[in-house]
């Protein structure tokens, strides 16, 4: 077994580990998402109304963005996505 196909197998082990820790690390962001999720939305939600508050309402399409943004990635990251079919 010459060189390249030695690093070919690491490499491969490599990947294989990295895909199992994304696992890891996504399930555990999920079971975040999904306790604090609300919290994080309402926190965001509040901050960009007391911008929106403070400037009277000049980039309240900007606002409206980040919060449109803030639920889609907390969305995403839930492990049940709020529109998902219950399990039976």
């Amino acid at each position: 077994m010459g060189i390249l196909d030695k690093a070919k197998g690491t490499a491969e082990e490599l990947a294989e580990k990295a895909g199992d820790l994304a696992e890891k690390a996504k399930d555990s962001v999920g079971g975040l998402a999904d306790q604090h999720g609300d919290s994080v939305s309402g926190a965001v939600h509040k901050g960009t109304d007391f911008v929106d508050d403070k400037t009277g309402g000049k980039i309240k399409p900007v606002t409206d963005k980040v919060d449109e943004l803030t639920d889609k990635a907390v969305n995403a990251l839930r492990s049940t996505p709020p529109d998902a079919p219950p399990d039976e």
